[in-house]
């Protein structure tokens, strides 16, 4: 009667274990979401990236077209260039947490003083804030079971990210901070403009 008062002990207490680690597995199954950002491209009007060392560029869009600020004038933009940006933006998804903590911020270069900030605004209304740090490549091995075919294996690329307001920097597939390094005088559209224009002074240098 004992063994089996003792038996039956044991097994609620394996169950109320198998029944917590499932809580808690679920719980985190539902904590991490790999959407980190949500906005509709077609309805930004605004977008501002700001990169350490390099141009800060301000577009602003102006009916159908895009602008550079520039000293308080609005050059236009070459054809497609924001757009595209828009839409590797909108696109951003985690693949997983690289960290969880701010102490952290500072060695993915998600920081203030590191990172890539990238801010969207639809009017007023501010649809996204980044802050877009360091990447990494991993150098894709190949396939044993079909050696020596001549194939060059594509590295794969991944950047740390950020959400302002968040702790939390995430990984992402892709190289968007090779992405941030435009140059303001590079986007202009001369072929729009008038009256002649010193490209040098067309964005200032972030600071």
């Amino acid at each position: 009667m004992k063994k089996n008062v003792l038996l039956l002990g044991v097994l609620l207490a394996l169950a109320a274990i198998f029944a917590y680690t499932q809580l808690t597995k679920d719980k985190n199954e539902r904590s991490f979401s790999s959407e980190l950002v949500n906005f509709d491209k077609d309805e930004i009007t605004y977008l501002l990236i700001d990169a350490p060392e390099n141009d800060k560029l301000e577009f602003n869009k102006n009916g159908d077209t895009w602008e550079i600020m520039s000293e308080g004038n609005a050059l236009p933009v070459k054809q497609g260039i924001v757009e595209q940006l828009l839409v590797e933006f909108s696109a951003i998804k985690s693949k997983r947490i690289a960290a969880l903590k701010k102490d952290k911020w500072a060695d993915f270069k998600v920081d203030d003083a590191g990172a890539t900030q990238v801010m969207l605004k639809a009017g007023n209304q501010e649809k996204a804030h980044l802050y877009i740090g360091k990447f990494s490549m991993q150098q894709m091995s190949g396939n044993p079971q079909m050696p020596n075919m001549g194939q060059q294996q594509q590295p794969q690329f991944t950047t740390y990210i950020r959400i302002n307001g968040q702790e939390v920097t995430h990984a992402i597939d892709g190289m968007l901070q090779a992405q941030m390094g435009l140059k303001a005088a590079s986007l202009v559209d001369t072929s729009s403009i008038q009256s002649p224009i010193n490209l040098e002074k067309v964005a200032p240098k972030s600071e």
